[in-house]
């Protein structure tokens, strides 16, 4: 399955646009690295690392793990995602 065959050539573009947005405000980072807020906690985020966006609350929101699972983050970015899990 393919991208285009579940998205609407309008909802595409809407996610292309988005995308490029999320990419430049990925290159924005200081070298100093940003501090974000995810779920109360605060995360300082370095230079060419992937920050947590606006979609990281609703996955952690959504988590279903049992407490003996074990979890694989793959291209984890920030972790965040990884250490709410």
């Amino acid at each position: 399955m393919r991208i285009k065959d579940v998205l609407s050539p309008a909802d595409l573009t809407q996610v292309t646009a988005l995308q490029r947005e999320q990419q430049i405000d990925w290159t924005s980072i200081s070298s100093d690295g940003e501090t974000v807020s995810v779920e109360g906690h605060e995360f300082i985020v370095l230079p060419s690392v992937f920050p947590p966006r606006f979609d990281s609350s609703l996955l952690i929101n959504n988590l279903n793990i049992s407490n003996d699972a074990e979890v694989l983050d793959v291209g984890t970015g920030s972790g965040v995602l990884t250490i709410f899990a």
